[in-house]
């Protein structure tokens, strides 16, 4: 089985990838939040999107919105780096029918 990963930047595009996650992970991610960001798809020879990730280059990130204010402020990684110098890599996920092993 062969993959291709392509950028997704269309409108549908991004909307399937949305589906296809919360389809496998429960978790629907908003499309606004998505576009912001570099979303790639992962699909098999019959063109069906069966993986993907998202990659956020410009804060907010999703994973720190939810840490408290002491704990960024604690923390040694938020004093060492600006939030400018961060990706967050996000909505990973794989159809769990794809073989991880060769």
């Amino acid at each position: 089985m062969g993959l291709r990963i392509d950028r997704l930047s269309d409108r549908e595009g991004l909307e399937t990838y949305v589906r296809r996650f919360s389809e496998l992970v429960g978790v629907t991610i908003p499309v606004e939040y998505i576009r912001r960001g570099q979303v790639y798809g992962c699909f098999d020879d019959a063109d069906l999107m069966v993986g993907g990730y998202t990659l956020m280059t410009n804060p907010p990130y999703r994973g720190a919105v939810f840490l408290p204010d002491a704990v960024k402020q604690e923390h040694w990684l938020f004093n060492s780096v600006t939030m400018d110098n961060v990706v967050e890599i996000n909505g990973v996920w794989l159809e769990l029918s794809i073989p991880t092993e060769q």
